[in-house]
């Protein structure tokens, strides 16, 4: 598991239920932090970003990791992301002009903390 899908995991355990409007679901606060984290995890790999080795050489607060999830859940098109994601074969430079990340992944590729 990584460090973001642990992270969100905390995170869920603390949280109470709140139901969060996607499309016509209703998704638990858990279920929609569970998928943000997995998203976020995903668009940081896809941009070549080890988001677990940026923590453990202190470039990567876990802290930046929990608001980074929290943008992400906070997007209303995470099916795109998902789609977007999933049509990439190789890693790119950035991802897509949708992605509430983005500020934070070129931080990171410029070898910056957050």
């Amino acid at each position: 598991m990584s460090v973001v899908r642990s992270y969100a995991s905390i995170v869920c355990a603390v949280h109470v239920f709140v139901p969060l409007r996607q499309g016509d679901v209703i998704m638990s606060t858990q279920t929609r932090f569970k998928q943000a984290a997995d998203l976020v995890d995903r668009m940081a790999s896809q941009q070549a970003l080890d988001l677990e080795t940026l923590v453990l050489r202190g470039q990567l607060s876990m802290d930046a990791i929990g608001e980074a999830v929290v943008r992400c859940a906070g997007c209303t098109d995470p099916e795109g992301c998902d789609a977007w994601l999933g049509l990439q074969t190789v890693p790119v430079a950035r991802g897509p002009e949708m992605c509430r990340n983005q500020p934070l992944f070129d931080l990171l590729k410029d070898g910056k903390s957050a």
